[in-house]
């Protein structure tokens, strides 16, 4: 799939209009995922993340936990995790909140015990 096939694929999972933008309330408040930040999440295409868009907002809306993560930047960005449990392995979303209001996420298939590497930060937010 070409890249901009991906995008186009990511807007119509997301609900996102070309040069528009969605809102998704979150434990934390609200995030807005941008049209114009969705071609950063799809340009390696080996990675292929547009398969995984559908996870994105029940990970934004109902995350397992919220991190506040700090980068070498200077910045902390908030990393939404959520499980989606499986047989033997658990699928793991993570998904970042970049100061520009962009998103960015991963997907990983572990173990529950291979997941705590993961969980880096300051705990802000937690599923009771």
């Amino acid at each position: 799939m070409s890249h901009e096939h991906a995008v186009e694929s990511l807007r119509a999972t997301l609900g996102v209009t070309f040069g528009g933008a969605m809102s998704v309330q979150t434990p934390l408040g609200t995030v807005t995922i941008q049209d114009s930040t969705l071609g950063h999440v799809v340009e390696k295409r080996q990675d292929q993340r547009e398969r995984y868009a559908g996870f994105i907002v029940p990970t934004l809306e109902r995350p397992s936990e919220v991190w506040a993560v700090r980068y070498d930047d200077g910045s902390t960005r908030d990393r939404y995790i959520k499980v989606f449990s499986r047989a033997k392995y658990d699928i793991l979303v993570m998904v970042k909140v970049m100061e520009d209001g962009g998103v960015f996420w991963n997907m990983m298939n572990r173990d529950r015990a291979g997941m705590n590497a993961l969980r880096i930060g300051d705990l802000r937010w937690k599923c009771q």
